[in-house]
């Protein structure tokens, strides 16, 4: 299911008396608008839909931060080249930065027994830009949002194509427009690369330790004169000093995180909002501790071989 999909309209007292089994529909993967007087208010879209939107969100505000907006291309193909990709103009950027992104709102949970009972003022709520997601058998279930907020969404797909549109577009565009669907295949590639920003501060750091290890033999042990080394020992005491301060807060602040977030998911009980809450605490603290050990593996081996080949003494 993807927001380009078919959308079903229903009314507030239909949507209200079928919710359980509307529910169950739009898990399915077909989002539903619910009406009022003939006009759209909220769309209901899977969690797992709403979930993957806040991540391109992310991922746009990153390239936002490189001065790259894709919203504001004419032609989608022109993503398959970010490097050429002109800046658009202060007025274009200061409209689609000021645009609200419902999507992003913090997650509130409402049980479905509770949703029905005082729906209307659920949907009114939505209405005014306020998120609501819906719990059912114990789990989060489907992302109420603002109808407003799905026409944008919708507007998204045209420069980030969602799975479902990607597929169809090759299977069932004549053979004239495939390229144009692969042109687009290869912008969000494109896109999903530069956004790999911490694996390209690995690679980085690969490429230095290689270069290091095949330097040529100007840099054998004993290169660097023993009075540059002995007037240097200060600087490279206090570096290695902060590096290892840095890396214990790290891996202290990473394990006081993953107890917090332990702690918050025992005392959760039966409420579906802290328990998921506690869950990303917990996701958070052990993306930090495995950030930490890839920080000192790095760091211990740029160490060794410069210590090897004589650039600096040995710790």
């Amino acid at each position: 299911m993807t927001v380009s999909g078919v959308l079903a309209a229903m009314g507030m007292r239909e949507l209200r008396t079928n919710l359980r089994a509307t529910i169950e529909r739009v898990e399915r993967g077909e989002p539903v608008v619910c009406l009022k007087d003939g006009q759209p208010l909220a769309v209901m879209i899977a969690h797992e839909e709403a979930e993957r939107w806040r991540k391109i969100e992310d991922s746009l505000a990153a390239l936002h931060a490189m001065n790259i907006y894709p919203e504001a291309v004419s032609d989608p193909s022109e993503l398959a080249d970010l490097s050429s990709l002109q800046a658009p103009d202060y007025t274009t950027i200061r409209r689609l930065t000021a645009e609200p992104r419902a999507i992003l709102s913090p997650l509130r949970t409402v049980g479905a027994s509770e949703a029905r009972a005082a729906f209307a003022t659920l949907i009114e709520e939505v209405a005014q830009g306020r998120v609501r997601t819906v719990t059912a058998r114990g789990h989060l279930a489907v992302a109420i949002i603002p109808a407003s907020e799905y026409d944008r969404l919708r507007a998204l797909t045209r420069v980030w194509p969602t799975r479902a549109s990607s597929r169809s577009s090759t299977s069932s565009e004549p053979a004239a427009s495939r390229p144009a669907a692969r042109s687009r295949l290869r912008g969000e590639l494109a896109m999903n690369g530069r956004l790999r920003v911490p694996g390209r501060l690995a690679t980085l750091a690969a490429t230095l330790a290689f270069y290091l290890a095949t330097a040529p033999t100007t840099l054998a042990a004993g290169s660097v004169p023993p009075a540059a080394q002995k007037a240097l020992q200060p600087v490279e005491n206090m570096i290695g000093a902060l590096v290892a301060i840095t890396i214990g807060l790290g891996v202290a602040i990473s394990g006081a995180v993953i107890v917090w977030g332990g702690i918050e998911k025992t005392l959760a009980g039966a409420n579906a909002e802290a328990e998921h809450r506690a869950h990303k605490r917990i996701e958070n603290g052990i993306h930090g501790l495995i950030w930490m050990f890839l920080a000192s593996v790095i760091v211990g081996t740029i160490t060794a071989i410069a210590v090897a080949y004589g650039l600096i003494s040995s710790p």
